[in-house]
């Protein structure tokens, strides 16, 4: 897996939390703000290969420097397995201190 897109969140600082989405066999990992998840722009993490399982894409968040809090939900309970969306929060940059 590549890709290190985390210049395309450039406000988030350490401690900061996000809500996180990604779809089975996609390649985007989309970061949305947890005070208003699921509406208006957010920022997305790709992946040069597919993403399958939560395993993968904890490998995508923690290279850009997140890790998740909690556990991963199926975001439709209606449409089970078509998307999962879980807590994140931003470790800081490398240089960050």
């Amino acid at each position: 897996m590549s890709n290190d897109y985390t210049d395309e969140i450039p406000e988030a600082k350490a401690g900061d939390r996000a809500s996180v989405v990604y779809y089975p066999s996609g390649h985007d990992i989309e970061v949305w703000d947890p005070e208003d998840p699921w509406h208006g722009p957010c920022d997305v993490l790709r992946s040069s290969d597919p993403l399958h399982t939560h395993v993968e894409v904890e490998a995508v968040l923690l290279a850009n420097r997140f890790r998740v809090v909690g556990e991963w939900t199926d975001r439709d309970p209606e449409d089970p397995g078509m998307e999962f969306c879980a807590d994140v929060e931003f470790l800081g940059f490398e240089d960050e201190g």
